[in-house]
């Protein structure tokens, strides 16, 4: 659930999906050494007093995640701009990534969806290949002569 308080469907991939399962193993490792239910995917990794109660700041976490990853200059919404434009350059229907991403105006999600040099290179190709026939899904043309190019 985002931050418009409406739960969404959202399909996990393989790889993630066994990402998750290995921190449902974790929490449940957590709830049986600390004798109790732990209501939450990402309890607080902290032993002392707030040892497996909710994260009340995420700060801390993303900063070590990031040192770790070597991102050291990255932004979490970095990770929903990449999201959008793999969708995007994979193709997938703008309303689709849109339920994907959460967004429910085109304006916002526009703004997600950054457009770089390489973007624009490979447009030109797709529409030089259009225009020569070399596309595989150009349409032929008739030259009335009863021949097909």
């Amino acid at each position: 659930m985002g931050k418009t308080k409406q739960a969404r469907t959202v399909y996990l991939t393989p790889e993630l999906d066994l990402m998750i399962m290995e921190q449902l193993d974790r929490v449940a490792a957590l709830e049986r050494q600390l004798g109790r239910a732990m209501p939450y995917l990402f309890p607080n990794p902290c032993r002392g007093r707030h040892w497996g109660h909710q994260l009340q700041d995420f700060t801390q976490a993303w900063r070590t995640a990031r040192r770790k990853a070597g991102l050291t200059g990255a932004l979490r919404h970095d990770f929903r701009r990449t999201a959008i434009r793999n969708m995007t350059r994979a193709d997938v229907d703008q309303v689709v990534a849109m339920r994907i991403s959460g967004h429910r105006t085109i304006s916002v999600f526009n703004r997600y969806n950054i457009t770089s040099d390489k973007d624009l290179k490979d447009a030109t190709q797709k529409i030089a290949g259009h225009n020569l026939g070399t596309m595989p899904d150009a349409p032929t043309r008739n030259t009335g002569a009863g021949e097909r190019n």
